[in-house]
């Protein structure tokens, strides 16, 4: 049987969407399969350890957050999910060494430094904690507004005030490149806004 040269990719599209759908074992089969057909793609195999994760196989999970990390070196989750799984394994300094990693490559990933203060906290690293949660809320906060400003922009795509909010908000997330990409889309749009 002849093998169409897109089909890994589709299958690999295919575990994202069941992922989405929260139906691990369609996804694991689709994501295996897409391996099968060489695809070898760092949601791939990030997909691979969320779903080791949600059953329980630590060490499956470490395995595949580590060949996505070799995939994409800059991959922030995996950093974090994998700081997740080394801490499930008692391995609590080399799990912040992990979720700093996760802050490193993406200082707005919200989760990392909700994962690095509680750790530090149950570790008896007060002010460190507390500082870290308190970043925690801002980017809550920040992300809750990104949202709203999303839907804003995505109901009046046309709308330049709607389309310009993204890019300021990117630029306090320390997204630049988020935020250049919006008012290049805005400018695109409206040449004189």
């Amino acid at each position: 049987m002849e093998v169409n040269p897109r089909e890994g990719s589709v299958f690999a599209r295919l575990g994202k969407s069941y992922m989405n759908l929260g139906d691990y074992p369609e996804a694991k089969k689709a994501y295996r399969r897409a391996i099968e057909l060489g695809v070898e793609q760092v949601g791939v195999y990030h997909g691979l350890g969320v779903i080791s994760e949600q059953e329980g196989k630590w060490e499956a999970a470490r395995s595949y957050y580590h060949q996505a990390l070799l995939k994409d070196a800059s991959h922030a989750d995996s950093y974090h999910r994998l700081g997740g799984v080394t801490e499930e394994l008692d391995e609590g300094e080399q799990a912040a060494a992990l979720y700093l990693e996760a802050i490193e490559q993406d200082p707005g990933h919200a989760a990392a430094h909700h994962s690095l203060a509680r750790l530090y906290l149950e570790k008896g690293r007060r002010e460190e904690g507390e500082r870290l949660m308190q970043v925690f809320s801002r980017l809550k906060e920040y992300e809750q507004r990104l949202e709203e400003c999303r839907r804003g922009a995505g109901s009046t795509a046309r709308d330049p005030p709607a389309t310009y909010e993204l890019g300021p908000l990117q630029l306090e997330l320390r997204r630049r490149r988020s935020g250049a990409q919006m008012f290049g889309k805005l400018l695109k749009q409206k040449p004189g806004f």
